[in-house]
Formats: C-alpha cells, structure tokens, sequence
C-alpha cells in the first residue's frame, strides 16, 4: 500500500469523523507505524555514523532513518547534529568552520550510542554516505536541515535527486524558513519540528507545500493531532523514548504516521 499525501482515512476521534491525510513517500508499509532510525540505530552505535547507519539497515521495523546535514566551509555536506564537533568529536569548534579535509583528521569519540570499544575506529561520514547505505538498505531518508545556506539546502537536494531518491525522502527542520527555502527546489515533504508545538504555529505552516508537523512525541496530544487533520496536515513525531510501547500505542490511535526513535525493540510493533 503506498503513502499518498492528501489521500484521506476517516478516523474518528472524539467522535467526529476527522479526514486524515498521509505522507506523500512512495514507499510500501511495513508496519501500520513509520519507525524511524534516529541517527542511525543510536542506542547501540555512536550516533551519526556509517556503523549506526548499516546497523539500523538491518533491522526489517524501520521504514526511513533519520540524519542531520550541515555543510564544511568547503562544500562539503556531513552527518552531524551539533553546530560544534565537541561532543561527538576529539576536536572542537564549529562544523562550519572546518574542512571536509580538516574534520577527517579527527576521530568520533562521544555522543549517543558510544562505547569506548569504537575509539580512533570512526570518522564523521558525508550525507552521501548515508544515502549511499539508506539506498542500499532500502529506508527512506529523512534529512534535518541543521546549520545551512540556501546553497547547502539547495545541494541537499540535488544530492538526495541524483541519488535516486526523488520522491522518496522527507525534509525536517526546527527553523521554518529552511523549509520554505527547501520548497523552492522540491515537491518531497517538508516537516516542521518543535518541542511544545500550538495550534498557533500549525497556523504558521499554512502556506508551506507539503508540510508535515513534527512536534515532541512525549507532547502530543489526541486533541492536537485532530486539530492538524482537521486543518489537512499529517502528523509524525520525534523523540520517542526507547522502550516506550504505550506511547507509541497511544500515537498509532490518534493517527500518528511515524516518529523517531533510538532503538526498536521494546515498542509494540514487533
């Protein structure tokens, strides 16, 4: 069954038949739930690595995975969720300011998922690494735009189309101006994320195409997820605690579509 954005379910919540949309990814169900492999499989693998990236590959629940780009200062596009490379690296300062060059020189030594065991063993991989394994494993990327120019943006793009993925990948980001930049150049879905999302900032998003709402799953609530539908917006999540199978119970009822999580096991969906 393919994902159609604007394809409507009638699903009842607080007894009002409610139209909910659905993503617009050309991708075939695995589960009635889009498990999503937060940078990678990170409650086992240090986060944002090519190790993280294949490990979450080989688990058949997960539908897309999930990596944050940023750019080098020279054009390079890498996998690194902080602005700096002091927690996840053995170097410091900001991602921007280095080299693609210049960042391989230094080895992954910290953040989710690391063990002492993987020290001087990885290196902070490109984006087209990860779509290289995202492409090879068949998940579905979903890409947060971090710290970027539009040129960044804009090449974010063209990589994704030139690898294949047309049609077949999700844009996120907690800044909404990336986005409404990001549509300048692509018709994929583009999902704005934040913590204690309102109906006020759903109001905000009324004129970007495609969009998804993304908030906090430990802040979700059935009474906004209503309110999306009923304003013709799908709903997916991030942060879903590891473990958490009542959570994720709740958020298959209200119509959730998928969320990020760490791990797999442990939530409902085996």
């Amino acid at each position: 069954m393919k994902l159609k954005m604007l394809v409507c379910a009638f699903v009842a919540l607080a007894g009002v038949a409610v139209a909910r949309p659905t993503l617009n990814i050309e991708i075939p169900r695995k589960v009635s739930f889009g498990l999503q492999a937060h940078r990678g499989l990170s409650a086992r693998y240090p986060e944002n690595t090519e190790l993280a990236f294949r490990e979450a590959g080989k688990v058949g629940l997960y539908r897309g995975m999930e990596t944050d780009v940023q750019m080098t200062s020279d054009g390079v596009l890498v996998c690194m969720h902080d602005y700096t490379i002091d927690r996840t690296t053995n170097g410091v300062g900001v991602v921007a300011d280095y080299t693609f060059e210049q960042l391989q020189q230094l080895w992954i030594d910290g953040g989710e998922g690391w063990n002492d065991r993987y020290a001087q063993q990885l290196r902070v991989p490109t984006f087209e690494c990860y779509l290289d394994v995202c492409k090879e494993t068949g998940l579905v990327p979903y890409v947060e735009l971090k710290l970027l120019t539009e040129e960044g943006i804009r090449k974010c793009v063209e990589m994704l189309h030139r690898k294949g993925f047309r049609g077949k990948y999700v844009l996120s980001s907690f800044n909404l101006h990336y986005l409404y930049t990001a549509a300048k150049y692509t018709d994929a879905p583009l999902e704005y994320m934040k913590g204690d999302m309102k109906p006020r900032h759903v109001d905000d998003c009324k004129m970007l195409p495609n969009c998804v709402i993304r908030p906090s799953a430990r802040r979700l609530t059935k009474e906004f997820v209503n309110y999306c539908h009923t304003h013709g917006f799908v709903v997916e999540c991030y942060g879903i605690p590891v473990g958490n199978a009542e959570l994720v119970a709740k958020l298959r009822a209200w119509g959730v579509e998928g969320g990020t999580c760490n791990d797999w096991q442990d939530l409902g969906l085996e």
